[in-house]
């Protein structure tokens, strides 16, 4: 009997050793998830690509919270890589991230032209790849399976401006019996009439159209006038403008010197709407031209705007850009998107195998409401059509109101946004 005792205690004791030691030992390793921040961060263009800095407080937030919670908190990291500006060095980067740096997903914050440099390779390298900033137009046609954007379409140039069009009608019976647009000759402004002209034949609108004009890109004073005196004689109750940075000094001279004063005046890309654009046109001509005048401008985000996950993101992103000597521009906020939508597709895949990453990124649906969805611009939901082309996208319109002492950009559309009431009339 003491025996027998005696040998059930040794194997109680063995076994608990065991389960002691056992947990005792080293626990799995969490499967880290490694992401490219690719983009033009030196050079001509370094505004964009060192808005890659906004992913890169996103992923901060994202570790700091916990990591990836559906991969035992697995943390991300991140390592830069940058095209200095040049298409010519984007095959070479993609290559390097994807080879040697064995990312598992890129950010790529460029213009569309060197988003295009690298179309033979995104489905080759079969690593996720979201593309900021490019308006990427020309790569819908590729069917890409593991590119896709988050920015605004060339398309959706075209159709948000009509659609601030047809709501000033709806809510505040804005005449639009007569629409004259006026275009720069610039590739990517004639796309953007395209799709205006296209979108005004779809809702019936095109028969209003009175006059539809080009000019060239590089104009002077003396040829704006020529241009915009055809305007004025046109006596159109909209103007849509789809004006080249060159141009907009010259344009709003030409307009104060003939006395051209449109009921309302549709702006599609412009520096207009940032604070740049007082040193561009002068104290004189914002006041007597775009400041409380009937004048809508795009912008990307308002920072009063009514969107809790936004004024979150933006209570930490202007202070940490501040914080590294850099100049702060919306675009952050598009990257530090990218890198929330990654997040999403990491939490619901479970793993960070690109194959599978890249197929829930093909049926990711991010609602507003949701944390993640950082940016109105594209509500009501952040998702993609299956050749990378973002389904909702369009930027919000604005006006500058105030005085000169005392100026603000509001919100106008939409109106869940809008910051301040419109200035209707002269």
């Amino acid at each position: 009997m003491f025996s027998l005792v005696r040998f059930i205690s040794v194997v109680v004791s063995v076994l608990f050793s065991l389960t002691l030691f056992s947990g005792c030992g080293p626990k799995e390793k969490k499967a880290e998830i490694k992401v490219g921040l690719l983009g033009a961060m030196t050079g001509r263009l370094a505004v964009y690509g060192t808005a890659l800095h906004g992913a890169e407080l996103a992923f901060n937030e994202i570790n700091e919270n916990g990591g990836i919670e559906s991969m035992n908190g697995a943390k991300i990291e991140w390592v830069y890589a940058d095209t200095a500006s040049s298409a010519n060095k984007v095959v070479s980067e993609l290559e390097r991230l994807v080879e040697n740096e064995k990312v598992d997903a890129i950010i790529f914050s460029s213009p569309t032209s060197e988003v295009m440099a690298g179309a033979s390779l995104y489905d080759k390298l079969k690593v996720p790849v979201i593309s900021t900033i490019a308006t990427s137009e020309p790569l819908f046609n590729y069917n890409l399976k593991y590119w896709r954007m988050i920015s605004i379409p060339s398309s959706s140039y075209g159709t948000f401006v009509i659609e601030w069009l047809t709501l000033l009608l709806k809510e505040f019976k804005v005449k639009i019996d007569k629409i004259a647009i006026a275009t720069a000759e610039a590739p990517h402004l004639l796309a953007y009439l395209k799709h205006e002209k296209k979108e005004l034949k779809r809702l019936g609108l095109d028969k209003n159209i009175i006059l539809d004009i080009t000019y060239n890109a590089k104009s002077e004073l003396p040829t704006m006038s020529s241009t915009l005196l055809k305007i004025k004689a046109s006596k159109p109750d909209i103007l849509i403008v789809n004006d080249y940075n060159s141009t907009l000094p010259h344009y709003w001279r030409a307009a104060h010197n003939i006395g051209l004063k449109i009921p309302f005046t549709i702006y599609v890309l412009t520096t207009l709407g940032y604070p740049k654009a007082w040193s561009v046109l002068g104290n004189d001509l914002m006041m007597k031209h775009v400041v409380s005048k009937p004048v809508l401008i795009p912008v990307v985000m308002h920072k009063d705007a009514s969107h809790e996950a936004f004024q979150r993101i933006q209570k930490k992103m202007i202070p940490w850009v501040e914080e590294k000597g850099l100049k702060m521009t919306d675009y952050y906020y598009i990257n530090a998107q990218a890198a929330y939508a990654f997040q999403k597709a990491w939490e619901l895949t479970g793993n960070k195998d690109p194959k599978a990453v890249n197929d829930t990124l093909n049926k990711l649906e991010i609602k507003d409401g949701d944390p993640a969805f950082i940016l109105p611009l594209f509500s009501p939901a952040l998702k993609w059509y299956p050749n990378g082309k973002i389904v909702h996208a369009k930027l919000p319109s604005a006006q500058w109101h105030g005085t000169l002492e005392d100026h603000s950009i509001e919100l106008i559309f939409p109106k869940k946004l809008r910051t301040a009431k419109p200035i209707l009339k002269w």
